[in-house]
C-alpha cells in the first residue's frame, strides 16, 4: 500500500508540474501577443496618416498645375491677338490664282500644237491618196510592153508647190525595163496638177513618195 500511494503522489506531482508549466507558457504567449498588438495598431495608424499626407500633396500639386496653366494662358493671350493684316492674305491668295492661269495658258498652247500637227498629218495622208488615185487613172502602159509581158513597180519622189504642180521629181526605185521607166515619166506629165495643198499644211512645197504599178490584167 505504501508503494502504490507513493506512485500516485508522483503522478499527481508530475501532472501539477505540467499544468503549471503549460499555464506559464500560455501566460507568456498572452503577454507576447499583447505586447505585439499596439505595434500593429501604430503601423496601421502610420499608414492612414501617410495616405492623408499623400492626398494633401496631390491636391496641392493639382492646384499648382491649374495656376501654371492659367498663367500661361494669360501670357499667350496677347500674342494670339497680334495677327497679320488681312491685306497680306489677299495678296497671297491672288498669287496662286495668277500662277494657275499662267499654267493653264501654257498647257493650252502645248495641247493645241499636237492637235494642229495631227490635223496636218491627216490632211497630207488624204492628199497623198488623191495623188496616187490620179496617177493610176492617168497611167500610160505601152502596148508593146504589155505584149512583151513587161511588169514592174516604180517609186517616184515628187516635189509639189502650193498649187499642186510638179516642180521636180526623181526615181527612188526603177524597173528592169527602160520602156516602163519612160512610161512612168509620161504618166506624171499626163496627170498634170494635183490640186492645192491642204490648208493645214504650212510649207511652200511638199515632197511625196508615190508608187506607179505596171501590172497585166489577169
Amino acid at each position: 500500500m505504501a508503494k502504490s500511494s507513493k506512485h500516485l503522489e508522483s503522478k499527481i506531482t508530475r501532472r501539477s508540474i505540467c499544468f503549471i508549466a503549460l499555464a506559464g507558457l500560455l501566460h507568456l504567449l498572452l503577454i507576447f501577443f499583447l505586447s505585439r498588438q499596439p505595434k500593429v495598431i501604430e503601423v496601421s495608424l502610420n499608414l492612414s496618416e501617410l495616405k492623408t499626407e499623400i492626398a494633401l500633396l496631390q491636391l496641392q500639386e493639382e492646384k499648382f498645375k491649374e495656376s501654371r496653366v492659367e498663367e500661361e494662358q494669360a501670357v499667350e493671350a496677347p500674342v494670339l491677338q497680334k495677327q497679320s493684316p488681312i491685306k497680306k492674305n489677299k495678296q497671297q491668295s491672288t498669287a496662286p490664282k495668277q500662277k494657275a492661269s499662267l499654267k493653264s495658258s501654257v498647257v493650252a498652247e502645248k495641247n493645241t500644237a499636237p492637235m494642229s500637227a495631227e490635223l496636218s498629218e491627216e490632211a497630207i495622208k488624204k492628199y497623198l491618196n488623191k495623188v496616187i488615185i490620179k496617177l493610176e487613172r492617168n497611167k500610160y502602159y505601152p502596148r508593146l510592153a504589155q505584149e512583151n509581158e513587161e511588169e514592174g513597180v516604180l517609186n517616184l519622189e515628187i516635189t509639189l508647190d502650193r498649187s499642186g504642180n510638179v516642180k521636180s521629181y526623181r526615181f527612188i526605185k526603177t524597173t528592169n525595163y527602160q520602156r516602163l521607166n519612160q512610161a512612168a515619166e509620161k504618166t506624171l506629165k499626163k496627170a498634170g496638177s494635183f490640186g492645192p495643198l491642204p490648208a493645214s499644211y504650212a510649207g511652200d512645197t511638199l515632197n511625196l513618195q508615190v508608187p506607179i504599178r505596171f501590172r497585166l490584167a489577169s
